[in-house]
């Protein structure tokens, strides 16, 4: 399990004298709190030294979705998440569109809460006209106006458009403008890590990265919906973690300390129906007494309450994601690890075992347990095994304190890495599962050209690597005359850096390189430099899109003016004023001539007065 530690400050006494007052202003505190938290439909829980964890869900059902997930796979990845949802934490589920409505009211994860999830979530569809990002963040954290160490609030946002509450372009960029400006950093303010999935290439891609990379959450894409239930539990892994044991060829080891498994089967189109085999021989299927069994299209998910102890078989397809979770009293806990680490950097592991809430230290008990750590690339290729040791020799600090710790070193591979980290006590097996995206730089760099032939420059840094106060950015521009120029790059909301860079219509190859100075999260200064990026401007790309979020119509007028543009490449000023010249007398000439006709042959063309074609 991946921990945040949060401390909260001591109780402080209070003298016998207020007590009485004390409780009447309590019970009066409650009785006012049962009618407001009624009004908003949740249950909140009473506040304790441990966090709880908050987390809600927003759904994209705008029309767009019909193409974007026409089999309604939202459906079944809402079900699975909220299913694995432990029944300690609050969550809840909004849907938006034009207007936001709470599908699933904001309580405790129990059995009703649960139950109440597989019912509502037949009314996600793709009915609405329009998509009301901003309303959806309002309406979904109307009671997060500040920060409250009692709970570890957390968001997941699914959508594929971008935001669109009206006809009016003016009045959809006000509306973004405020979701950066305003209600960013008030969720920002109050600690809250917002999860992103864009589910299409046409999703504001920039909006949804502002707001996970600036709260320290997880930015995904997908384009396919097929993908969306494990896209949900990657992020179920960080939102909501749980105990898991290690699954190896469809076999799993059960321990005495285990009072529930769960196991989650992904299946494949077609597979045979799911049987699960208990070390005693008896088969558990979805009919099964003592079992809770919930079947989707692509997954089962079952739950076993007090399982028998030894080897469970399952009788499944095989998949990596397939995965066994866990209550025990026996729990492996390891520490927090950032979501995103630079190129080259080390990554350090420290784990141990907790029973009671308390580091086993016993060394005859630890004297059987191994802990390792398996790492592979996003392919899901092994690169290497690691060993944790307590042995008081490198990031180990204290040997034989019970906490095992190890470094992987070389983390040179660009993308997402996963790390298994794997206990292994003979009479029983625990583990844990990471994922770090592993970056050159520590902000997403964007350098485009603009319709005007300008140089547009936008940088959203990871704000779990550095701190985003002590940034220093600055763009050096080469163009292909003249001396480089220098731009201070500035800070335009929380989360984004822009500036725009006046190309002069310099036509040519024009190079930009990026210099960040700074600091890290540990006080580290920072400073590097991207490597040149080349953009052409000229006559060749005037009004070239590289903004996706442009309408298609200003595309086309874009590629016209291009158009004209490369007709009149050639033409000089000389030729535009000798054709005009020509122009002109040949058409002084052609009239001179026509009058000079036009008064020799009148007389024969024009017909005869009104007056003697009566007469006649």
């Amino acid at each position: 399990m991946w921990n945040r530690v949060r401390t909260i400050p001591r109780q402080h006494r209070v003298r016998k004298i207020n007590v009485f007052a004390k409780a009447l202003m309590c019970a009066a505190f409650l009785l006012l709190s049962t009618f407001s938290v009624a009004a908003e439909n949740a249950t909140m829980p009473t506040k304790t030294a441990t966090p709880i964890k908050d987390i809600r869900i927003l759904i994209d059902i705008s029309g767009s979705m019909k193409k974007t997930d026409p089999n309604n796979l939202r459906q079944p990845a809402v079900k699975l998440f909220a299913n694995l949802l432990p029944e300690n934490i609050l969550s809840g589920v909004w849907t938006f569109g034009k207007w936001v409505n709470m599908l699933v009211p904001h309580g405790m994860a129990d059995s009703a809460w649960k139950a109440n999830v597989h019912t509502q979530a037949q009314n996600i569809n793709s009915t609405g006209l329009f998509t009301n990002i901003e309303e959806a963040l309002r309406r979904a954290t109307w009671d997060w106006k500040e920060y409250d160490p009692a709970y570890e609030r957390s968001m997941i946002i699914l959508s594929d458009g971008v935001v669109d509450i009206s006809k009016s372009p003016e009045e959809n960029r006000n509306s973004r403008s405020r979701i950066l400006k305003d209600i960013l950093p008030s969720l920002t303010n109050a600690k809250v890590t917002i999860h992103t999935i864009a589910l299409s290439s046409l999703s504001d891609k920039d909006l949804l990265q502002q707001l996970s990379f600036a709260t320290g959450g997880i930015y995904e894409t997908i384009e396919t919906t097929t993908e969306l239930d494990k896209t949900f539990m990657r992020i179920f892994d960080v939102a909501t973690p749980r105990d898991e044991i290690p699954l190896i060829d469809n076999l799993v080891k059960i321990d005495e300390s285990i009072k529930e498994i769960t196991f989650l089967i992904f299946r494949k189109e077609k597979s045979p129906k799911t049987v699960i085999i208990a070390p005693s021989g008896g088969k558990y299927t979805k009919n099964s007494e003592g079992v809770t069994w919930h079947s989707e299209k692509r997954y089962d998910l079952v739950t076993i309450k007090n399982p028998e102890t030894g080897t469970w078989r399952i009788n499944a397809d095989t998949d990596p994601d397939n995965r066994v979770m866990v209550v025990t009293d026996l729990r492996f806990i390891t520490n927090q690890l950032p979501d995103n680490i630079l190129s080259g950097d080390r990554i350090p592991f420290y784990a141990h075992l907790e029973s009671e809430q308390k580091i086993i230290k016993r060394r005859d008990f630890l004297h059987f347990v191994r802990m390792s750590i398996r790492h592979f690339n996003e392919t899901k290729k092994k690169k290497r095994s690691v060993k944790l040791k307590d042995d008081g020799i490198g990031v180990d600090e204290y040997k034989r304190d019970g906490i095992y710790s190890a470094e992987i070193k070389k983390t040179k591979t660009l993308g997402k890495h996963t790390f298994e980290l794997l206990v292994n006590g003979t009479t029983f097996k625990r583990k844990n599962t990471k994922i770090i995206n592993i970056v050159k730089y520590p902000a997403i760099i964007n350098i485009n050209d603009t319709p005007d032939g300008d140089i547009a420059i936008k940088i959203v840094p990871y704000q779990d690597l550095v701190d985003t106060e002590s940034l220093q950015i600055t763009a050096i521009h080469h163009p292909p005359v003249n001396d480089s120029e220098e731009y201070r790059i500035k800070k335009t909301n929380l989360s984004a850096w822009k500036a725009t860079i006046p190309t002069n219509n310099i036509s040519g190859n024009h190079t930009v390189t990026i210099e960040v100075i700074g600091k890290n999260k540990s006080g580290k200064t920072i400073n590097f430099v991207t490597e040149p990026e080349s953009i052409f401007i000229g006559e060749k790309n005037q009004g070239h899109e590289n903004n996706n979020h442009h309408s298609e119509k200003n595309h086309e007028e874009s590629n016209h003016e291009e158009s004209d543009n490369k007709e009149n490449k050639s033409t000089t000023w000389f030729d535009v004023i000798l054709s005009i010249v020509g122009f002109n007398l040949v058409l002084l000439f052609f009239t001179f001539s026509l009058y000079k006709l036009w008064g020799k042959y009148k007389h024969k063309l024009l017909p005869p007065p009104f007056e003697e074609m009566i007469n006649a």
